[in-house]
This record gives structure tokens, sequence and C-alpha cells, in this order.
């Protein structure tokens, strides 16, 4: 295994227990959209005892020259104390090879993709959603994000300017797509996409299983979860996969394994 030492391009907090990250892109790093990376932070920046976290890659598997990731400080947390001290320009290490089976190949073409994300469990769907076989697969796609209150949607204002582009690039496939951010602690007005189209919605407070079980989401979207017709893509918090993850089953719906698919993958975030 070969370890890149990288030089750290900017660190933001978009908000007060978020970090931004984003460092040089090594030559010949390679990822599927879905996939994660390992990180290396020295906690005195001295370059020995690396503290390690896997972390997925926001940006574009293909174009860009950077990659970024969205890190949740954990109070107490190694990692994350480290996190707090470094500044641009620092070096930070990267493990050569990315990691992980959260990709599109865990599913067949055709049907309807859901992607479910809770905080900044929506990074590898930003990276998915810019790959034309995404468009190319499947009838429609719908993103739906749970935050716990406005704050935590860090990605406010880069989504709208994603969208656009998604709709510049792929034209007629962004009538496909709907996006549905809902938070858990506060109700307030959602600006939503549905069919390609801008919409504001407010909806009740809760989870993915209650907006599924109420109506909700099959009323605005106008399209319903089914074994039949459904791929259904879980990350972020461990307690909403299994609370959803076992709803879904109850419709049917069964875990993807590498040689068994089915019409749930999943990736918890801690």
């Amino acid at each position: 295994m070969q370890i890149n030492n990288v030089n750290l391009v900017s660190v933001k907090y978009p908000a007060e227990n978020i970090f931004r990250i984003e460092i040089d892109r090594p030559a010949g790093f390679n990822f599927k959209p879905g996939q994660f990376a390992r990180i290396g932070i020295s906690p005195n920046n001295e370059g020995s005892n690396e503290i390690w976290r896997a972390q997925t890659i926001v940006s574009r598997a293909e174009e860009d020259k950077t990659l970024v990731f969205y890190i949740v400080y954990l109070e107490g947390n190694p990692f994350s104390d480290a996190l707090k001290k470094i500044k641009s320009g620092d070096k930070i290490h990267l493990d050569d090879l990315p990691y992980g089976h959260f990709t599109l190949d865990r599913f067949g073409p055709g049907g309807d993709l859901w992607l479910f994300s809770t905080g900044t469990g929506v990074a590898p769907y930003l990276c998915m959603l810019q790959q034309e076989k995404i468009w190319e697969n499947f009838s429609t796609i719908t993103l739906i994000c749970s935050f716990r209150d406005q704050t935590q949607f860090v990605y406010r204002d880069t989504l709208p300017l994603e969208f656009e582009k998604l709709a510049d690039f792929q034209n007629a496939n962004y009538q496909k797509f709907s996006f549905i951010p809902i938070y858990t602690r506060e109700k307030v007005v959602s600006d939503c996409i549905v069919r390609g189209v801008k919409t504001t919605n407010t909806f009740s407070r809760g989870y993915f299983e209650k907006l599924i079980t109420n109506g909700e989401l099959n009323y605005i979207l106008e399209n319903s979860i089914s074994d039949i017709n459904s791929k259904v893509m879980l990350s972020g918090n461990p307690n909403m996969i299994k609370t959803t993850r076992d709803f879904l089953k109850t419709l049917g719906l069964r875990s993807s394994r590498r040689n068994e698919p089915g019409n749930i993958a999943v990736e918890n975030y801690w």
C-alpha cells in the first residue's frame, strides 16, 4: 500500500460541527462515485503517528483535480481534534486506493432509484449524480435528504448550482429528477424539485419511514416505493439505516449483496 503526501488546499466550516476539506488529487488516483478514501492526519502536524479515517469523496470521479470531503466533528474523537489544528498549506496523508462498494454497480439497470441520506451522508450521491450512467440506467431518480435543522444543510448554497448543471448538461433527463429536503426537528418550508420542476412543500417532522407510510412523499412525488420497480440506497446515520431498511423489507425489498442483487444498498457513516 502506498501513502501519498498531499497538500491541503482549504479548510472551511460550513456548520459549527462540520468540516469541509479540499486536498490536491494525486496523479492516477481513480475512484467510482460512492467510494471513500482513507485520510491520515498527524495530531501535531509533525508527520508521524497519523490518525486515519475513511471519508466518502464528494468530487467528480473523472474531472476534478482536487478531492473534497465533508467531515462531521465528533467531540473527543482524536481525528476530529487533529482536524481542528490543520490549516491550508499543511500536508496530510492519503491512501492511494479508494475503498467501498456503495456504488451503482450494486444494482442492475431499470426502475426507479431512491437515494436517502441523513446529514453529510448525501456526499456519495452528489458524486453519482454527475455520472452519465445514473441517467441512462433509471427511469426516475429521487434524492431525499434528512437534516436535524436548517443549519445542518451545509450544501444549501452548492446544491442548487449542481442541480442547475444537471438541468443544462442532462437536458431531457432532468425531468427524471426529484429532490426533497426534510428536517426532523423543525417544521419549515422546503425548497424541492419534483420531476425537474421547482416547488415548495412543508412536511411534518419525522423520519423517512413516517413520511412514506403517511403518504406525504407518495402524494408529492406521484410515485411510491415497491419491490418490483424500486432500487433504494441509504446513507448516513446507522439508526436511520436500520429503521428504514427494516421498514423497506416489510414492503418486500431485500438487501443487495455482492453475489445476490437486491433492492437495497447501505452505507453507515459511523
